[in-house]
């Protein structure tokens, strides 16, 4: 169990759309992990109790890391000397991350009416055309394009809209998450600002983080986490390595001794570059069906003679041959972590695979190896994290049997990520029954194929996020006629809401 040296940040709920913190945390809600994210580039912690962030099952006691983050180091010149740097999304001595919510160009401190715009997006809350059930964010910020499925940024709320981008909302998953993050405010660090600044941080670093949940096989009991990386400065940033830290804690939930009994060994074959680690249940965790932690990279930058390639980056990754992979796989704990930027820098770029770490508490870092990130290049990574039941359901031990089923779930993974779920999908929303004619409309429209009419509420909402009520009336079991010659001329949402549905369809008010 670990002890945060931090203030704990303020977690906004849902409420008002101004006034809130930055600062954010939400939890996954449909598959079987249950699962802490925040939009500071923290994974797996719950930062408003200070503990463990990874529950599996959903509503059991079993707890497997009580963190993530990353580590990205790179090599900048700095008064005309080529110096490492390693920023911080986690740091798994204070559980602190030195990003900030937004983007890097936004001014700091984000002005109020600015915070909700960066917090953390579940697609749950979120119609199908991106508008959010409440009301309480903005239109969802990812679309697709025919080269990004899994959707490209719109920073312009105004331009989220399938008017805009006719392929629709990026939605790719049945529970999606979308946070953007960055390192350029130095009174985020630790060590001070005027000491990081000499050092010369920031990198310019512009993290967008994409995270896929299911509620369903095969990876209802699998998270998988996509970040693309711009370098949004003047320098170019050599010898790059990102570094993913895990902190597993295999026990049952707020046990201070559970995370002293822990195991964690590499994988190293067929691709499979990275780790798994099981609790020896003997600090109460027998009984509980406890299962294995398993964690490897699916997607690593790619590069050709040398220079990074992007034109793969959005529709699928490149070949396994192409990229730089993972070069580094290292265990430390509290005592061996290291802490200046030369020990990280060095402690990641190291060309090196630890052995297996048995019955302690041990931090994992899987570290890619080296590209060059040019001003205005983005490089791409993405990882899973899946949790693995013991093959016949005993304990867990790390027998060779039971890595069969650990190599069996990380394949899959990988397959689904590399072949459609996620990388090249096409598009998994249900196609919907219900039309809405005439389109454009001037006076009034016809809404048809609804499940039921137990209607709620009715309104139209701009594209600039304005609301207009809309009254309407009940034709058959199935239709409505909505009355919209009080619209302004434009693009709208209609959105229907009934008793257990909701319906949203792009309308065109014409006069």
């Amino acid at each position: 169990m670990k002890t945060l040296f931090i203030v704990v940040l303020a977690i906004a709920g849902a409420g008002h759309l101004y006034g809130q913190s930055a600062y954010q945390t939400k939890q996954t809600t449909l598959s079987d992990v249950d699962l802490y994210i925040s939009n500071y580039g923290i994974l797996g912690n719950n930062t408003a109790k200070s503990s463990a962030g990874l529950i599996y099952p959903r509503g059991s006691q079993n707890q497997y890391l009580f963190g993530s983050g990353i580590w990205f180091g790179a090599k900048k010149r700095v008064n005309n000397t080529l110096t490492p740097l390693v920023a911080l999304t986690y740091n798994p001595n204070s559980g602190y991350s030195w990003m900030t919510p937004g983007n890097s160009d936004d001014p700091y401190p984000l002005p109020n009416d600015m915070n909700i715009k960066y917090h953390v997006e579940r697609s749950t809350e979120f119609t199908p055309d991106g508008l959010h059930i409440q009301n309480q964010m903005p239109p969802w910020s990812l679309w697709k394009t025919a080269d990004a499925p899994t959707g490209v940024y719109v920073p312009t709320i105004s331009e989220r809209n399938s008017a805009v981008y006719p392929k629709g909302a990026a939605m790719v998953s049945d529970e999606m998450f979308h946070s953007r993050y960055h390192d350029n405010n130095l009174n985020r660090y630790e060590g001070g600002s005027t000491l990081r600044g000499q050092e010369g941080f920031p990198l310019g670093l512009q993290f967008d983080e994409k995270i896929f949940t299911w509620n369903k096989a095969p990876l209802r009991s699998s998270i998988i986490v996509q970040q693309s990386i711009t370098n949004t400065s003047n320098d170019t940033l050599f010898d790059c390595h990102i570094g993913h830290v895990f902190d597993p804690d295999i026990s049952t939930l707020n046990n201070a001794q559970g995370a002293q009994n822990d195991n964690i060994r590499p994988m190293n074959i067929d691709n499979l570059n990275g780790v798994y680690a099981w609790s020896s249940s003997n600090q109460g965790e027998q009984g509980k069906n406890f299962g294995y932690l398993a964690i490897t990279h699916l997607e690593t930058p790619a590069v050709n003679d040398d220079a990074l390639r992007t034109v793969k980056s959005y529709t699928q990754p490149a070949p396994y041959s192409e990229q730089v992979g993972i070069s580094a796989i290292r265990f430390f704990d509290i005592q061996t972590d290291p802490i200046t930027n030369n020990d990280r820098y060095n402690f990641m770029s190291e060309n090196k695979k630890d052995g297996e770490k048995l019955q302690a508490d041990i931090r994992a870092l899987l570290s890619t190896g080296a590209f060059t990130l040019l001003p205005g290049q983005t490089a791409r990574v993405a990882y899973c994290i899946t949790i693995v039941n013991p093959i016949k359901g005993n304990e867990t031990t790390g027998s060779d049997e039971d890595f069969s089923a650990v190599r069996s779930a990380i394949t899959e993974n990988q397959q689904q990520y590399i072949n459609g779920t996620v990388a090249n999908i096409a598009d998994n929303n249900e196609q919907s029954t219900w039309t809405l004619a005439p389109n454009p409309a001037h006076n009034s429209v016809t809404v048809a194929g609804l499940l039921n009419n137990d209607i709620v509420r009715v309104q139209a909402i701009s594209v600039l996020g304005e609301i207009f009520p809309v009254e309407y009336t009940v034709l058959s079991t199935e239709s409505v006629q909505c009355s919209i010659a009080h619209l302004p001329q434009g693009y709208y949402t209609l959105l229907i809401t009934a008793s257990n549905q909701t319906y949203s369809m792009p309308l065109h008010s014409i006069k």
